[in-house]
């Protein structure tokens, strides 16, 4: 059939059907590049994505849904098993979907890794900006946050930030931009709540270096968590109570309590206060 002939009748469909824009599009690509050979998978994989198993429409909302559903299955499973160890199919399972529908919404799995990490950076940012403190947002606050026992054990719902670390430079360039953006916000973070401290770094390099070391203080006391608990618990204990000095967190909530009055007991000058890691 020639090809204008074919775009007319195409045009046909268009205004009786949605599914029919699928294969009239590919039909069309086929007609005018001479490629009359089958479909490639990707291809029969977005068809049947919008499609269905029936040729049943898919709405908007539903399109939003699994896309969420996707995208909170694959962060879930790429904290506790890493990026590279998780497939498409277990992603796909674990949102109650089809490989066509992952495909549908994303072009590739690193696309897809690159939406999740940015999803799952979100939620952990926001839990730890939540964390209650009278005064308002503190270095005490955020250090007991990211630097505990409860962060260190919860794989499926802590930062992804620690849980991929170890696997973002083997990753496409995509998944790399929104590491660096989640960094760069929990940096800026900290560096908002910085006390003084008697060093040669100004703050925005104390606060990269506090990001940095309650990173892989994290990833140590997970990789020693199960052989050696003790030293796992030691590696948390001494990162949390260094990181507070560095913060200037002693001077800062020395300085606190002379503005309010003496209340309570200060601490012995130049000295940190004991830290619970918990």
């Amino acid at each position: 059939m020639p090809a204008r002939e074919l775009s007319f009748w195409c045009g046909i469909y268009l205004a009786i059907d949605l599914p029919a824009l699928f294969f009239a599009g590919e039909t069309i690509n086929h007609c005018f590049r001479n490629e009359y050979g089958p479909p490639s998978k990707a291809v029969r994989l977005r068809r049947l994505a919008v499609l269905g198993d029936g040729l049943v429409k898919v709405t908007k909302e539903k399109l939003a849904e699994n896309r969420a559903a996707l995208i909170q299955a694959a962060g879930r499973l790429f904290r506790e098993r890493g990026i590279d160890g998780v497939g498409v199919a277990e992603i796909s399972k674990a949102a109650g979907l089809t490989h066509g529908a992952l495909y549908g919404q994303f072009q590739s799995k690193d696309a897809l890794a690159a939406e999740a990490l940015a999803q799952g950076f979100k939620h952990s940012y926001a839990r730890m900006v939540a964390v209650k403190d009278p005064s308002g947002p503190s270095l005490t606050g955020y250090l007991d946050f990211l630097v505990s026992t409860s962060h260190r054990d919860d794989l499926a719902e802590g930062c992804p930030l620690t849980a991929s670390t170890s696997e973002i430079a083997r990753q496409g360039e995509a998944v790399g931009a929104r590491f660096a953006e989640g960094f760069q916000q929990m940096a800026d973070a900290i560096e908002a709540v910085l006390g003084e401290h008697r060093s040669g770094a100004d703050r925005r390099q104390r606060a990269l270096a506090i990001i940095a070391a309650e990173i892989g203080a994290i990833a140590v006391a997970r990789a020693t968590a199960k052989s050696h608990p003790r030293l796992s618990k030691e590696v948390l204990t001494g990162v949390r109570r260094v990181l507070g000095e560095v913060g200037g967190e002693a001077r800062s909530r020395r300085g606190k309590r002379r503005s309010a009055g003496r209340r309570g007991r200060r601490n012995p000058a130049g000295r940190s206060r004991s830290v619970d890691v918990r």
